[in-house]
C-alpha cells in the first residue's frame, strides 16, 4: 500500500498506534518532533515499527508534556522520554545554541534563567 511504498510519513504520535500504520512494518528512522512535550508513554506508541535508528528533537526546558492525572504525576509521568535521556542516563544530545525568534533585549531573561548563558541570539 502507500504507506509501505512512502519514503516520508509524518503523522501524529497516537495516529501511528492505529491499524494503518501498525500494519506497515519497519521504517529505517523515526524522527519525533516536540518530543520533549510528550510523555514517555506517548513515545512508545510508534516503536512498534522498529526504527534502526530514533531521533528526539525537541526542547524539555519549554512546554512540559500534558497530564492531567495527579495520580499519573505523583508517579513521575509527566516526564519525557528525552528529558530523562538527556538529563537523567546522561544521553549526548546537541543543543542548538543560536536563537533567531526573539529579540536580543527579549531573549536575555529566558537564556540567562534557563540556558546558562549559552544560546546567543
Amino acid at each position: 500500500g502507500l504507506l509501505k511504498s512512502s519514503d516520508v510519513i509524518f503523522s501524529t504520535l497516537s495516529t501511528t498506534g492505529n491499524g494503518h500504520m501498525r500494519r506497515m512494518g519497519y521504517v529505517h528512522d523515526l524522527i519525533i518532533d516536540e518530543a520533549g512535550a510528550c510523555t514517555e508513554a506517548e513515545v512508545l506508541v510508534p516503536l512498534h515499527t522498529l526504527p534502526d535508528r530514533l531521533l528526539l528533537v525537541g526542547d524539555p526546558k519549554q512546554l512540559p508534556a500534558t497530564v492531567k492525572s495527579p495520580y499519573a504525576t505523583t508517579c513521575g509521568l509527566t516526564r519525557s522520554l528525552q528529558e530523562r535521556l538527556m538529563y537523567r542516563n546522561k544521553f549526548d544530545y546537541t543543543l542548538l545554541n543560536i536563537q533567531y525568534r526573539m529579540r536580543p533585549e527579549i531573549s536575555r531573561w529566558p537564556v540567562a534563567e534557563f540556558y546558562d548563558s549559552e544560546v546567543e541570539n
